[in-house]
């Protein structure tokens, strides 16, 4: 799988045992990935 930017972007690399941590700490947290997950298949979904 490869992606290409369409305008000036920065990435943000995050460590995976820190997300795993906070998403289990903070289960609102959780319930907002998920949200925004969904938000974005339906969005691709569109097209």
């Amino acid at each position: 799988m490869t992606a290409q930017a369409e305008q000036s972007s920065e990435l943000l690399v995050v460590n995976k045992k820190v997300v795993i941590d906070l998403i289990t700490q903070l289960p609102r947290l959780t319930e907002l990935l998920l949200g925004c997950l969904e938000n974005h298949m339906l969005h691709l979904n569109k097209y």
